[in-house]
């Protein structure tokens, strides 16, 4: 038994999520994920507040099966609203995700700038020949085959960078060195197109260089610094955005382990970054470097204002966590779908207190719950909540916690405790 959090292996769409408690299933979209309760196998995801899960009916079923009034594709959809109850986890000041994602120079040709001058030629020769203009057509004319000259000569340096980015990855990938071709035609290719040739080398090239081992980092790195610049603080914002991506892989799981903290570190002193945006990846590695940390601390034993029982060790107390309670908020029905809004609501509030035998919520009253019942533990650590499942209750206990990877950690130490007894 385990809680749900940890180990991630990418399958193209398709994240599969391992723990000794089962098996979960991330596919198609960012916060979808296929699980199994006592209604039996839904898919649940969504994101900003509001999430939905969907029942799957069993293959094996038969329309005689129905439930009635139901009619064919039906199916019930539960909406999940943030109704406030819940917890938002610890961040560092600013996250990953929140940096904006570099934008690079692009290749499309027909942009509404680009469109005014072959439609103002169009429009020049229609109106020369419906009006017999001919001392306006023939300019007009020259006109649109210059610019069709035009038209063509920039498709064909499109190509042609195109391939010669396509060569790089080939020639990088392979031999780890930029080929001698893109030095020759350097300096040959128009501003526009050398621009974003010089653009994709360091944000494709460049990742290429940061994220393959075998591929001499520094060395790659410092070719396309020297022998294609480009303006302003580009190169710093497209290095962020390559470590950022990469920290956000990492923390799939919201875990960041010590191999994949020392191999930041590593990229870090490898690449020519300003102080500030490296300071502003350091301070996300030391914050999770910080989680993990507290997760991987021994237990000691405290001393709770609460009594214990006889032989009763406390080991950890967590102060401001909640337990929730699934609540109907709407219910309503479209296109022979029925649907359910379903939101959180606090049942009761105050400390957590962890001993080696019980589990006690003290608030206005006290709720306990034993170890020695405790199947399953599963953690969402954005929405700030924990599901423990318990052989003795039809229904999960649902808890909120400013710290919920944390408290999740915790349980599970005082379970492998009670397994060595």
């Amino acid at each position: 038994m385990g809680f749900y959090i940890r180990k991630a292996f990418k399958t193209g769409p398709v994240r599969l999520n391992l723990s000794k408690g089962g098996l979960g299933l991330s596919a198609g979209i960012t916060g979808a994920r296929i699980g199994l309760n006592t209604r039996g196998i839904y898919v649940h995801g969504g994101r900003h507040g509001l999430y939905y899960r969907k029942y799957l009916k069993k293959g094996t079923q038969r329309d005689s099966g129905r439930t009635q009034g139901s009619a064919p594709g039906s199916g019930t959809v539960y909406l999940f609203r943030d109704t406030g109850a819940t917890f938002s986890p610890m961040k560092p000041i600013e996250m990953a995700s929140d940096n904006p994602v570099f934008t690079l120079p692009s290749t499309n040709l027909f942009t509404a700038g680009a469109l005014i001058t072959p439609l103002f030629l169009l429009f020049l020769a229609l109106l020369s020949l419906s009006k017999g203009l001919q001392w306006l057509f023939v300019p007009a004319l020259i006109a649109s085959l210059m610019w069709l000259s035009w038209f063509v000569y920039q498709i064909y340096w499109r190509n042609r960078v195109q391939k010669l980015l396509s060569d790089a990855e080939i020639s990088v990938k392979e031999s780890g060195t930029l080929p001698d071709m893109l030095s020759m035609y350097k300096k040959k290719i128009p501003e526009r197109w050398n621009l974003w040739l010089r653009f994709h080398l360091h944000a494709v090239i460049g990742e290429m260089a940061i994220r393959e081992e075998t591929i001499d980092t520094q060395s790659i790195l410092h070719s396309l610094e020297t022998d294609y610049p480009i303006p302003g603080n580009s190169l710093a914002s497209i290095r962020v955005s390559i470590l950022n991506a990469i920290l956000e892989e990492m923390l799939t799981d919201h875990l960041l382990s010590e191999q994949e903290e020392l191999a930041l570190k590593g990229l870090l002193k490898s690449m020519n970054l300003p102080k500030p945006e490296k300071l502003s990846i350091t301070e996300k590695i030391d914050f999770y470097s910080q989680i993990r940390n507290e997760m991987e601390k021994p237990l000691e034993k405290t001393d709770p204002d609460i009594p214990l029982l006889r032989g009763e060790s406390a080991y950890e107390q967590f102060e401001q966590v909640r337990r929730l309670k699934e609540k109907v908020l709407n219910r309503f029905q479209r296109d022979h779908v029925q649907y359910r809004e379903i939101g959180y609501e606090i049942e009761s509030e105050g400390s957590l207190i962890l001993t080696d035998r019980r589990i006690l919520l003290i608030g206005r009253g006290t709720d306990e719950y034993r170890f020695n019942r405790l199947a399953d533990i599963t953690t969402d650590h954005e929405a700030g909540i924990l599901e423990l499942t318990f052989t003795n209750r039809k229904t999960p206990v649902i808890l909120s916690s400013p710290q919920p990877l944390l408290l999740a950690a915790r349980l599970e130490k005082i379970l492998d405790i009670l397994r060595a007894c």
